[in-house]
């Protein structure tokens, strides 16, 4: 059996996983340098009747995301990956459907993030997306989203490193496993 399965994994909306077994369906991934992915042949996928897409997994989540695809179509991307986030290709299928109770009922769950002193989270809260390089430093793409931080893997405590526009530079990040971008309330 492959390591990824939808039994850690969440398909992106309006889509689903064509083997629940084995995500990728020998869909590999290439980094082909510059933030460039691109998925390997798809003869497999095609046989299961999908098709490879480049996806994005961020850290303690396990529904996967699409990137801004190339011009080129759904088989490569640009991404600028910030710390603890990770890109890899997908045999998916296209429903136009989002997913009933009953389904989302049987999802993996995404780790349970403590927030950062003298904040709380949201009821329900999830996370704001990836964080984005501009002018070489990180930051959230929305602008409520503040820009947490989480020192070691399998770690649950946040730390936060920016409020909600401001920038943090890549080398004030760079002892941490994983930033992102998460809701956040004053206590």
């Amino acid at each position: 059996m492959a390591d990824k399965t939808s039994e850690k994994y969440i398909q992106p909306h309006s889509y689903e996983f064509c083997d629940p077994k084995d995500i990728e369906k020998d869909c590999g991934c290439k980094n082909r340098g510059f933030g460039t992915y691109e998925c390997d042949e798809e003869s497999n996928c095609e046989k299961a009747k999908g098709t490879c897409y480049v996806v994005v997994e961020g850290p303690g989540q396990p529904q996967l995301t699409l990137p801004k695809h190339d011009a080129d179509g759904h088989h490569k991307a640009d991404v600028e990956l910030p710390p603890g986030w990770q890109v890899f290709c997908a045999c998916l299928k296209y429903t136009g459907k989002d997913p009933t109770d009953a389904e989302k009922k049987d999802w993996p769950k995404a780790t349970e993030w403590k927030p950062p002193e003298k904040y709380k989270l949201p009821k329900d809260a999830k996370l704001c997306g990836m964080p984005v390089k501009e002018h070489g430093d990180w930051k959230c793409p929305d602008k409520d989203c503040y820009l947490v931080g989480v020192k070691t893997e399998g770690q649950t405590q946040l730390v936060k490193l920016a409020d909600p526009g401001d920038n943090v530079r890549p080398k004030d990040v760079k002892d941490y496993w994983a930033i992102f971008c998460v809701h956040l309330d004053k206590e």
